[in-house]
């Protein structure tokens, strides 16, 4: 054997050599480089596990908490209807009592027809008023019930609720409009429209001032139950849009008029 012969063959032997070496430090450090990405991925997973965690844990929070306002203000709401109950059994039977007083005052005019009008009208005054109040405290139980659908829907995190901060203050804002319409209802429920009998010969202008003064009052009580419908529209649109919505002129006209 030659001696470039010899030097070849050792050559090759070396590269042979470094080649295994460099192979086996690859092999070596590839299970390290993947444990470490694995190590790496794996914390970033479970945070984004535990915030996800937390936000349901939350939303059930502000769920639980939303269902019990919403059920102390039911409780607060029957206590205050149990109230105008009794208050209205007791005008009801002062109104009555009223009414009789004047029915014998009616009774004893001379002309008998005129009498037995003016009767009538003493008596259906006080029905319309009834009969339109009633109505309205109707109006406003189904208004504070659609607005504790909503403010559930927007508590539990429901998708189509576009902005939840904007929905719960135009909620907010149509429940003080409904309370304060409630109010004004309640006090009108509570009036009286017997008719003032000063004479028999006045006893029509008597009978058309409180048919008036029905008609005026009821109008003005009519336009903040209007308020309330408009707000707990508005608290709807802005639930499903995330934007405040501006009443149109009809709106407008509807709300000032008293007609809608």
């Amino acid at each position: 054997m030659t001696q470039a012969t010899s030097f070849v063959k050792v050559n090759s032997v070396i590269k042979k050599a470094a080649i295994l070496i460099a192979v086996s430090g690859i092999l070596l450090i590839t299970p390290v480089l993947a444990e470490d990405s694995t190590s790496t991925a794996r914390p970033t997973v479970q945070n984004k596990i535990q915030k996800i965690d937390l936000r349901i844990d939350q939303r059930e929070v502000n769920m639980q908490q939303k269902m019990k306002e919403l059920e102390q203000r039911r409780l607060a709401e029957g206590s205050k209807a149990a109230m105008f109950r009794q208050k209205l059994e007791d005008r009801k039977g002062k109104i009555a009592s009223h009414e009789a007083e004047i029915r014998a005052k009616i009774l004893a005019f001379k002309n008998k027809q005129k009498a037995e009008i003016a009767s009538r009208v003493n008596t259906n005054l006080n029905k319309i008023n009834q009969n339109q109040t009633d109505q309205m405290l109707k109006h406003l139980d189904n208004m504070s019930l659609l607005l504790d659908k909503l403010a559930a829907r927007v508590s539990s995190g429901s998708p189509d609720i576009k902005d939840p901060a904007a929905a719960n203050q135009a909620i907010a804002d149509a429940r003080e409009a409904i309370d304060k319409a409630k109010s004004s209802v309640q006090a009108q429920a509570q009036k009286d429209y017997t008719i003032t009998v000063t004479t028999e010969t006045k006893i029509r202008a008597d009978a058309q001032a409180q048919r008036e003064q029905l008609y005026k009052d009821i109008m003005a009580t009519r336009k903040l139950v209007i308020d309330a419908k408009q707000a707990t529209s508005n608290a709807v649109r802005v639930a499903k849009s995330g934007k405040i919505a501006t009443p149109s002129a009809t709106e407008k006209e509807g709300t000032t008029s008293g007609k809608r």
